[in-house]
């Protein structure tokens, strides 16, 4: 259960897939970033977006600890611009937002998967509420 008086909001904007170092270590490549709920902490997701410069599928995905998918958030083939998830283009609409805002566990995390190498444009952003677990 939330105590909603502790938590926060968080704006998770990460940019810059050609940027691995310090100031960007959550892109894993050019074409996968994570964002995963840290240590003691829980999300509560409530959406988020991608930004893709070249012409590359995304898709967005939670995944358990043993990173095992649960829940679909977006699969948009390829284009370019700004594309908000969950979207109604996403798996199925009705399991995005049935699921959406919905609740992560430490350890937890959403990836974002593009189809394409991407550049200093592309970026990824999810917004949650952090407590304390």
């Amino acid at each position: 259960m939330f105590d909603w008086s502790t938590m926060r909001k968080v704006n998770n904007f990460v940019e810059d897939a050609t940027d691995h170092g310090a100031g960007n270590l959550k892109w894993d490549s050019t074409t996968v970033c994570t964002l995963t709920v840290p240590d003691g902490k829980r999300w509560y997701l409530i959406g988020g977006t991608t930004y893709r410069d070249q012409a590359a599928t995304v898709s967005v995905i939670v995944y358990d600890n043993d990173d095992k998918p649960i829940l679909p958030l977006m699969y948009d083939s390829a284009g370019t611009g700004r594309r908000g998830f969950p979207h109604s283009d996403a798996y199925s609409a009705s399991e995005a937002f049935k699921a959406i805002p919905c609740i992560l566990d430490q350890g937890e995390y959403i990836k974002f998967e593009f189809g394409a190498a991407q550049d200093a444009v592309a970026y990824v952003t999810a917004l949650v509420m952090e407590g304390d677990v």
